[in-house]
């Protein structure tokens, strides 16, 4: 674990070294965040003073790992640890990579845009048609549009205003494109339906600066006015550290996790009325506020011993599918306190129509669902 002063530990060199002479595979992760003693990297292997020792470590093509603390960048770091390790054991020696993913991590997971995406990228915001255009090519197949157009007809019609954060924001070459952008920013925080999406630039060779060096940037007012209270999402350089920055930046456009789920026909006249509640639910098919009103089994069990053994031999439970413009259950409220049953008229049980499903579901926790269209479905409290 590369930081400040490793190297100029009299310990941590007798651990390099016998690890270089003995060719014992090592993977080197290096500590870049100055407020946790870390250094950039070019300091870093500098503090190794033998060059015969530092062209060995560094420069025979191992890889250096940056270690994150931001959790969704830290899981490519574990990943990259993990990945190193095994390659590093004689199993997988004939490997170059190894397809590894933490489940749960954002590398794990496939992001949809429920709609249309209209990011703004203002000309007067340095890099920023550049990274909005990165931003859409990883989605590409989804609908992202990226335009440097503030309006078409004096409105604002983008769905975004997409504010890159980098070295040169609201000051750049010219003062007079800092002031201008500064004064689209006051505009979009004006417009309840134009958010702000923010991606703060890590990476040197991109500009990429600490944050707080837009407090210094920064018109006052709009300091004050609150912009950075929102998050700024950080662009992060490396491949895989990238595809996670547009990823977290694709859930502040509204991207959402992608799941599919498949219903199973099981064999069983019981068992198949089960899954046909199962697909009338992915039909729309929700909790219905009228339906059958059931009886708990405790009263039941209570009437059935009163009535005596004879009442067993015809009890049963009947499902149906009642209109829900309010037919309701035949009997009076003490015939059926009499048997403790329920009964309603009869409907089709078979999942013709989306409309028409009915049916005992155990999935379904003896739920009454009804479909947009108002037919109820109706399942016995077991």
């Amino acid at each position: 674990f590369l930081s400040k002063g490793y190297f100029t530990s009299r310990n941590c060199l007798r651990e390099v070294f016998s690890t270089l002479d003995k060719r014992k595979p090592i993977t080197l992760v290096h500590e870049a965040d100055l407020s946790h003693g870390g250094q950039p990297l070019d300091a870093q292997k500098l503090e190794l003073a033998d060059p015969v020792r530092r062209e060995a470590l560094f420069d025979s093509g191992r890889r250096v790992m940056a270690w994150h603390r931001i959790a969704d960048f830290q899981a490519v770091s574990l990943i990259r640890i993990a990945e190193e390790m095994l390659l590093g054991t004689p199993a997988y020696a004939e490997r170059a990579t190894l397809p590894l993913v933490i489940p749960g991590s954002l590398a794990d997971e496939s992001l949809i845009l429920p709609k249309r995406v209209r990011l703004y990228a203002s000309p007067n915001n340095p890099g920023a048609l550049k990274a909005a255009t990165a931003l859409a090519s990883e989605f590409d197949g989804q609908d992202i549009q990226v335009t440097t157009r503030a309006s078409d007809d004096g409105a604002w019609d983008r769905t975004h205003f997409f504010l890159y954060l980098n070295r040169d924001t609201f000051v750049g070459e010219d003062m007079n494109m800092g002031a201008a952008l500064a004064a689209e920013v006051r505009v979009a925080r004006q417009q309840a339906d134009l958010p702000i999406v923010m991606a703060h630039e890590n990476d040197v060779e991109l500009s990429g600066c600490e944050f707080g060096h837009f407090f210094g940037t920064t018109p006052n007012d709009l300091i004050t006015d609150g912009l950075y209270t929102a998050l700024a999402v950080a662009f992060v350089s490396g491949a895989a550290e990238r595809r996670v920055s547009y990823a977290l930046c694709a859930k502040l456009l509204g991207a959402g996790l992608y799941t599919a789920l498949a219903v199973a026909f099981v064999s069983g006249a019981a068992e198949r009325r089960v899954s046909y509640a199962l697909c009338a639910k992915l039909l729309g098919a929700t909790k219905a506020e009228r339906g059958l009103q059931h009886v708990p089994m405790r009263s039941v069990s209570r009437s059935l011993l009163r009535s005596g053994r004879s009442l067993l031999k015809g009890l049963s439970f009947r499902m149906a599918s009642i209109a829900q413009s309010g037919a309701t259950t035949g009997g009076t409220e003490g015939e059926r306190e009499e048997t403790g049953l329920a009964e309603a008229r009869p409907a089709a049980t078979e999942m013709a129509e989306p409309s028409a499903v009915s049916g005992p579901s155990t999935a379904g926790g003896g739920e009454n669902l009804h479909s947009p269209d108002g037919v109820v479905l109706v399942m016995p409290d077991a």
